[in-house]
């Protein structure tokens, strides 16, 4: 492999392009990965979230594909451990975070340090492998020296980025995910399926409250087609709510709208600290009294529920896909995800998801019918991505154990111009 990356060393014409060399070789190669020799790798996963879960939903799911390809469980390092450790992942998590802050969200990592049960870590050991999964957000530039003060080994040949579903400047990322031909897919998993918690129908909603957007009319436009749409079908409908939908006081409006329209006669509210006698009651019932679950048991209530769903954030769109391709999806749009669900319109073919105001359903249209099995089939990162995520351990693997391919990976990287790089080259003798 060292004389096939000399050579494209000398035939590429822009330093900077040098970086993508090992992992095209590798992925253009008929080398077989040796999963045994893989496992000893020692990775880093630094899964930076910014606002909500979707970011640690995302690093769960790279963390579960490290573990089930390569048998490696990668060290998480995150401004979220409790949520990994509600998800079973607790021994292998660091704190990242700014001294004498409980919480860091969406700061730079340069002015982080790194915690374990509590005590600043100095000497961090060296990893193989560093991957962002994802990258930070969109308030910092795709940068590969990002990461140097936090993690001191990182450096643009063992650092691998993930993007977001669908970031713009793609071609920054080396780990380019998302929906479309220029894309590796999306996350999906496998969902077990368990028993069936809630015994009434019931749909679930999944949304976020942000000031870029009006959370309440979303849910109300869906909550209105959805009784027009089951309330001569089911006596009794429960809705899973939001806790922040449960706290507005818009929801005693919507409660008499859908009373007055004449879908239910009674309207409920159930929380953890309102238990109300489920079991005898007729009617519309807003629930927020489940009790807090693991990821997986999450979206296992979504294949128990009745198929049509209101979700936000493109992790939820992975579990809706995963485990429900024929769930007929509604879609809070955020802003800055606007090109994933645009694309994910185009796929569907429902025009009604790209626009704010027909996304998350209307009472007077039409119950949509969906089929995500062609996303399923087509768009993957299992499929699509593991060759990419295959060629990167290929590469750690041989800068760990071959002497030649090493000094060759170092000369790039203690290089500023080609022309430094091939005479410094010319000096080693082992390769001419």
């Amino acid at each position: 492999m060292e004389s096939k990356l000399l050579n494209e060393i000398k035939k590429t014409k822009y330093y900077n392009n040098l970086y993508n060399i090992p992992l095209e070789l590798w992925l253009n190669s008929n080398q077989k990965l040796h999963k045994q020799e893989i496992s000893k790798l020692r990775v880093a996963m630094f899964v930076h979230t910014c606002f909500g879960l979707g970011d640690v939903i995302y690093g769960l799911k790279i963390y579960k594909y490290m573990k089930q390809w390569y048998n490696i469980k990668p060290d998480i390092f995150t401004t979220r451990p409790d949520a990994f450790y509600d998800n079973g992942v607790k021994k292998h998590v660091y704190f990242t975070k700014l001294p004498g802050v409980k919480y860091t969200e969406c700061e730079h990592p340069k002015d982080m340090r790194i915690y374990k049960d509590g005590k600043m870590v100095k000497n961090l050991q060296e990893y193989d492998l560093l991957l962002v999964t994802p990258w930070i957000g969109t308030d910092f530039k795709v940068n590969y020296n990002f990461f140097k003060k936090l993690f001191p080994f990182s450096n643009k040949m063992n650092t691998f980025i993930f993007s977001v579903y669908n970031a713009p400047d793609i071609k920054k990322y080396r780990i380019p995910v998302g929906l479309g031909k220029d894309h590796l897919g999306i996350l999906l998993t496998e969902i077990k399926k368990s028993k069936k918690t809630i015994k009434t129908p019931y749909i679930m909603t999944h949304i976020s409250h942000h000031d870029y957007v009006d959370s309440f009319k979303c849910f109300s436009n869906f909550v209105k087609l959805m009784c027009k749409k089951y309330s001569k079908k089911h006596q009794r409908l429960d809705i899973i709510t939001p806790g922040f939908i449960i706290q507005n006081s818009k929801l005693n409006i919507l409660s008499e709208n859908i009373i007055k329209k004449g879908y239910y006669k009674d309207v409920y509210v159930a929380t953890d600290k309102n238990e109300l006698p489920l079991k005898n009651i007729k009617g519309l019932v807003f629930r927020n009294d489940l009790k807090k679950v693991s990821h997986e048991k999450y979206v296992n209530l979504f294949k128990h529920a009745l198929p049509d769903v209101l979700v936000t954030g493109n992790q939820s769109i992975s579990d809706i896909v995963s485990c429900c391709p024929n769930f007929n999806v509604y879609y809070q749009i955020m802003p800055w995800e606007k090109s994933f669900i645009n694309r994910f319109a185009d796929i569907v073919k429902k025009d009604y998801l790209k626009d704010k105001n027909t996304s998350c359903g209307v009472e007077n249209m039409r119950p949509t019918r969906f089929s995500l099995h062609q996303i399923k089939q087509h768009h993957d990162f299992r499929n699509k991505g593991k060759p990419y995520v295959d060629a990167i351990m290929m590469h750690a693997l041989e800068y760990k154990n071959n002497e030649t391919y090493k000094t060759l990976i170092d000369l790039i990287l203690n290089s500023r111009k080609k022309s430094s790089l091939l005479k410094k080259i010319k000096m080693q003798n082992a390769f001419f």
